[in-house]
Parts: C-alpha cells; sequence; structure tokens
C-alpha cells in the first residue's frame, strides 16, 4: 500500500509588476500522485483586492513529467476580483518533476498575496513522506 503525504502550506509574497512569480514549487517523487485545493487572497495598497479557490490533481508516472489529471486544475468559485484587479491571475504549469502555481499581478501596483495549499500527495512504498517544507519551494511565510 503507498503512504500519504499531507500537505498543509501557507505562503506570503509581494508583487509589484505583471509578471508571473511563483508561490509553489511542488516536487513529485517517482510514480506519485496529487490531490489539492489552493485558496489565494490578494490585496493592493490601494485597497483593491481579488480572491480565488481552486482544485485539482496531477501524478508523475515513472520518471516523466509531472501531468494533470482530468484537466487544468478549476475554480472551486469563481475568482472574485474588484475593478482594478480584473488582469491578476492565479495560474499552474508543469516544469518537468514539479507542479507551479503562479500568481500574477499588475505594473506598478505592489500587491500581497497570501496563498494556501492543502491536499494529499500518495507515495510508493520505496518513497516513504519527506518534511512538507522541504518539497514547497517559493516565498516563506
Amino acid at each position: 500500500m503507498p503512504s500519504r503525504q499531507i500537505l498543509n502550506e501557507q505562503r506570503l509574497l509581494q508583487t509589484t509588476n505583471a509578471t508571473q512569480q511563483t508561490a509553489f514549487s511542488l516536487a513529485f517523487p517517482t510514480d506519485a500522485g496529487c490531490q489539492f485545493q489552493i485558496e489565494v487572497q490578494a490585496t493592493s495598497t490601494a485597497v483593491d483586492c481579488a480572491s480565488w479557490r481552486k482544485e485539482g490533481a496531477a501524478r508523475r508516472v515513472g520518471s516523466g513529467n509531472v501531468a494533470a489529471v482530468g484537466g487544468v486544475p478549476t475554480d472551486m468559485i469563481a475568482p472574485r476580483k474588484s475593478a482594478n484587479a480584473s488582469a491578476w491571475d492565479v495560474s499552474f504549469q508543469v516544469s518537468g518533476a514539479n507542479a507551479l502555481m503562479l500568481v500574477t499581478g499588475a505594473a506598478g501596483v505592489t500587491i500581497e498575496w497570501i496563498v494556501r495549499m492543502t491536499g494529499v500527495m500518495s507515495l510508493p512504498n520505496d518513497n516513504p513522506p519527506q518534511d512538507p517544507g522541504a518539497q514547497a519551494g517559493g516565498a516563506q511565510s
């Protein structure tokens, strides 16, 4: 029976431009699968705000790349954004054995992001659980 790793991570980060920034980088061991939920709250110094709730699943077969299961992570509720936050975004990418959660702000706007990821990762017997903090990258809280 595979072992399980509980994911419960939070990151605080700041953007000041419209360049994507990695909030989480989740490393997938060989033959691992993961189910996750992401909650994001973003607020600018001008008090514009936005929030997202997304869920998804991904897996890595053998030494291959991570792949989404059932398509790209979906919105659990529609993103909620104030008028001046319409361009802000939360997205996902795969980079080899890693799943990345990215945030995008706006040029010339300082935005504070609070990002929380929860979920479960299934690991094969020969891949024991690791410290969750060692697998999640990005800005530290």
